[in-house]
């Protein structure tokens, strides 16, 4: 998990308008039950427009629920 969360961390500087990393990230940080790290990843994985792939606008739905599950 170390070496995705760096990783993933890395893209965003490289890139932060693609939701794909913050997805991933927030994923990465609720495995590792860092809840509010995780939602604000979640915030910026939805909020980000675009994503044609299949795999983001799934993660998209997932943050969606997330989000909601904690009110947002």
């Amino acid at each position: 998990l170390k070496q995705a969360k760096v990783a993933l961390e890395k893209a965003i500087i490289l890139d932060n308008k693609r939701a794909d990393s913050y997805c991933l990230l927030a994923k990465v940080l609720e495995a590792e039950d860092k809840k509010q790290q995780a939602l604000e990843k979640w915030k910026k994985c939805r909020d980000i427009k675009g994503g044609r792939t299949i795999e983001i606008k799934v993660w998209k739905i997932e943050a969606q629920q997330r989000l909601k599950d904690v009110g947002d």
